[in-house]
C-alpha cells in the first residue's frame, strides 16, 4: 500500500506527482473519499509520533481539499526530532514516575512504622494532602497485595496528583 511506503518527505518527492494533480483532486473525489483519505492521513501520522494538534491541522487540510498545501507543509516537519522530543518526554515522565513511586514506597514503609500522616508529611517535607491521599490508596490494599506501582496507577487513574 502505498501510505506505508512514505516515510518522510523525500518519498513524497519520488513519486512525482504531476502539476495540479492535488488540486484536481478535490474535485474528482467524493466527500467520502476525503473522509477516507484523512483518516488514512491521520493514522499514519499518528504512527510517526506527531504531535494531536499537527495531526489535526493536516487532516483539516485534508478534509479541505487542500491537498498541496498539505504535502507543502509535511516537509516543515522534522521527523527525527520529533522522534527525539517524544523519547526526550518520555524520559522525563519516567523519571518522574521513579520519584513518586519513590514517595510512596517511603510513606508506605514509615506508616507500617505506626506513624501518623502529619509526621510523615514532616519527615518527608511534603504536603499533608499528597501523604493522605496516599495513606487512603495504601489503605485500600491487603499488605500481601499492595506494590508501590498499583498505588502509584491508581493515583495516576484518579488524575491525583504527587
Amino acid at each position: 500500500m502505498l501510505i506505508n511506503k512514505l516515510r518522510d518527505i523525500a518519498d513524497f518527492k519520488k513519486l512525482n506527482f504531476p502539476s495540479g494533480y492535488f488540486e484536481s483532486l478535490k474535485t474528482r473525489m467524493s466527500g467520502d473519499v476525503m473522509i477516507v483519505l484523512a483518516k488514512l492521513i491521520k493514522s499514519y501520522l499518528r504512527e510517526i509520533n506527531l504531535p494531536e494538534d499537527d495531526i489535526n491541522g493536516f487532516v483539516d487540510q485534508v478534509r479541505e481539499g487542500d491537498m498541496t498545501r498539505f504535502f507543502e507543509n509535511f516537509h516543515k516537519f522534522d521527523i527525527q526530532e520529533f522522534a527525539r522530543q517524544n523519547e526526550a518526554k518520555g524520559e522525563a515522565r519516567g523519571e518522574a514516575k521513579g520519584e513518586d513511586i519513590k514517595l510512596i514506597k517511603q510513606i508506605y514503609t514509615k506508616y507500617q512504622k505506626g506513624k501518623d500522616a502529619e509526621t510523615i508529611a514532616e519527615e518527608l517535607e511534603e504536603d499533608l494532602e499528597t501523604v493522605n491521599k496516599i495513606i487512603a490508596i495504601i489503605g485500600e490494599f491487603d499488605g500481601e497485595e499492595f506494590t508501590a506501582d498499583l498505588v502509584y496507577e491508581k493515583l495516576r487513574g484518579d488524575k491525583i496528583a504527587v
